[in-house]
């Protein structure tokens, strides 16, 4: 993963994130996502790693952790759910 093309850059030394840090949406409900990549500028990438097969409730569970962060003040530019299966897939949703 941390070499991987889509996603190495997320991975270098220089990079200020958050590993599974709980957080609050607006309306009280506690969120934990696996990766929160912090950019200049207030903009972050949210990334979220999952087996299995690609099911609409992965992309509602990003996409809340993306409104909450919005909530916070944020601009997320991406939202990764990095399924690692046999092979590592990406889908940027």
């Amino acid at each position: 993963i941390v070499t991987h093309p889509q996603l190495s850059e997320y991975f270098l030394e220089k990079a200020k994130n958050i590993n599974e840090r709980d957080m609050v949406s607006a309306n009280q409900e506690i969120l934990r996502p696996d990766r929160i990549n912090l950019l200049p500028n207030n903009e972050a990438v949210v990334i979220d790693y999952k087996t299995g097969l690609f099911n609409e409730a992965n992309e509602n569970q990003i996409h809340s952790y993306a409104s909450a962060l919005n909530e916070m003040g944020y601009h997320v530019t991406k939202r990764l759910l990095v399924y690692t299966n046999d092979t590592i897939e990406i889908k940027n949703v």
